[in-house]
C-alpha cells in the first residue's frame, strides 16, 4: 500500500526520492555489467 502512495503521490519530495531510487538502480546495473563483462 506504502509503494502505491509513493507512486500516486505529486509532491516534490517523492519526485525527487523516485529520481534517486531510480539512478541507483541503473547505477548498480551499471556496475554490475562492468564486473561481469571484466571477468568473473
Amino acid at each position: 500500500m506504502v509503494f502505491l502512495w509513493f507512486l500516486d503521490g505529486d509532491e516534490g519530495a517523492v519526485t525527487v526520492d523516485w529520481v534517486v531510487l531510480t539512478a541507483a538502480l541503473v547505477g548498480f546495473g551499471i556496475g554490475t555489467t562492468a564486473a561481469v563483462r571484466g571477468g568473473v
